[in-house]
């Protein structure tokens, strides 16, 4: 149960509370502070916008080396960073999205594929486009595609789904040839 978190209750967590609890804030969302058996440290838990719905936990920094008022703050910005799809914890990336492998696809087959399968591809990847578009490739792991193929077969049918996960396979494998991709 969130509670307001003050500058005294702060400085007073380990002597009231044992190690192991956390105390939620309730002016920030996801803030939380950690008791700990030599000290207490601010913590951020949110979810990462970038279609995997994944949770991640991230240190803001300690108790005795921070204040409240800053902790709050830094939340802030983790949170602002998190609903824009980026994981503070990794260093940043040129990996591209799945819309830049695409559109680099088209430009480099433009020539041996014909313009009615370049659109076909646009076209089988509608029904995920506003979910898959921004995501690193690097991101786009099984069980995302599984989940997207479960997704649109419900909303699709199977037969659209097939296409899509048809397609996700081609860009992957195009990408993996000159990007450092996790296996497809």
């Amino acid at each position: 149960m969130p509670e307001k978190l003050t500058q005294a209750l702060v400085r007073r967590a380990m002597e009231d509370h044992t190690p192991g609890t956390q105390l939620y804030d309730s002016e920030v969302a996801g803030l939380r502070l950690v008791v700990g058996k030599t000290s207490c440290s601010f913590k951020h838990v949110g979810r990462v916008n970038d279609g995997t719905g994944r949770y991640i936990s991230i240190i803001v920094g300690r108790a005795d080396e921070m204040s409240l008022t800053n902790a709050r703050s830094r939340s802030v910005e983790l949170r602002q960073a998190l609903a824009r799809g980026e994981d503070p914890r990794t260093p940043k990336s040129k990996m591209p999205t799945l819309e830049e492998v695409l559109c680099r696809y088209e430009e480099t087959r433009r020539n041996d594929l014909q313009p009615a399968t370049l659109r076909s591809y646009r076209d089988h990847l509608k029904p995920v486009w506003k979910h898959l578009a921004k995501l690193p490739m690097d991101k786009m792991d099984r069980d995302t595609v599984r989940r997207l193929h479960e997704r649109v077969t419900k909303k699709n049918g199977p037969s659209a789904a097939n296409h899509v996960a048809r397609v996700l396979k081609l860009l992957h494998n195009d990408a993996a040839r000159t990007l450092d991709l996790p296996p497809n």
